[in-house]
């Protein structure tokens, strides 16, 4: 009887462990998205766009401590409702941004899919989201960065006048 119960305890255990959506944002580099609407906006555009996808996928929107911050949790129905997708909504000026972290599982053609499905705008009442990917500086290829500000030149002599 004690084996099963410690057998039942540590099957609860590592359920927990695999089904916990933080650890799939755990050392994935995330894919940013941005948008002009409000981050509940955003998040609830995300969360939306996962679950017209298919109904072998399930999403939800919930607050974080932080003001103005959301987290989007997209799971499989197939999977045991296991997190595939991470997301983090917050404010920048002008908007907001979004951060997606996809299970390290996905090949390369599966997580390309669910970022394109995931860059969908949303209808709303008042606008339509759009949602753009932001490009990291360090991603912007040489030719394509700002050149560095040159000071201007002294004056030289008496000023004209």
């Amino acid at each position: 009887m004690h084996r099963t119960a410690t057998a039942v305890a540590a099957l609860a255990l590592l359920a927990a462990c695999v089904h916990n959506p933080d650890r799939i944002a755990d050392g994935a580099p995330p894919h940013h998205l941005a948008s002009g609407a409000e981050p509940r906006q955003l998040a609830d555009c995300t969360a939306r766009n996962a679950r017209n996808f298919s109904d072998q996928f399930t999403s939800y929107v919930s607050e974080q401590v932080r003001p103005d911050t959301y987290r989007v949790v997209v799971t499989g129905t197939q999977r045991n409702y296991a997190p595939i997708i991470v997301a983090y909504a917050e404010p920048t000026p002008g908007g907001s941004q979004i951060a997606l972290y996809l299970a390290a599982d996905m090949g390369s053609t599966e997580r390309a899919d669910w970022i394109a499905r995931m860059r969908r705008g949303c209808e709303f009442d008042t606008a339509a989201v759009r949602v753009v990917p932001v490009l990291r500086r360090e991603t912007l290829p040489a030719e394509a960065a700002p050149a560095p500000v040159q000071p201007a030149p002294p004056v030289r002599g008496r000023p004209r006048g």
